[in-house]
């Protein structure tokens, strides 16, 4: 309900424009960091070491996603 605004949907474009400045910045930064772990599994992956290389990529994968649950968290309190 926080992005829509109120019940009428008065907000939605200001909330929209702050909603997509945060995560357009966090796509970038998450777009930059994915290019070093890419390579970094890609390493472990022709080596040999699979698991390894999983784990790289997961690890990021989660990392990833507790930024953008926390981003969301602080949208819903600021957007109230």
């Amino acid at each position: 309900m926080a992005m829509k605004g109120d019940e009428y949907g008065r907000d939605f474009e200001t909330n929209r424009g702050i909603v997509r400045s945060r995560f357009d910045k966090l796509e970038s930064k998450f777009r930059h960091q994915a290019v070093d772990r890419e390579e970094k599994a890609r390493e472990f992956y022709d080596n040999g070491q699979n698991e390894a290389g999983s784990e790289v990529l997961a690890s990021f994968t989660e990392a990833c996603v507790s930024e953008v649950r926390g981003e969301i968290d602080r949208l819903l309190q600021m957007l109230r």
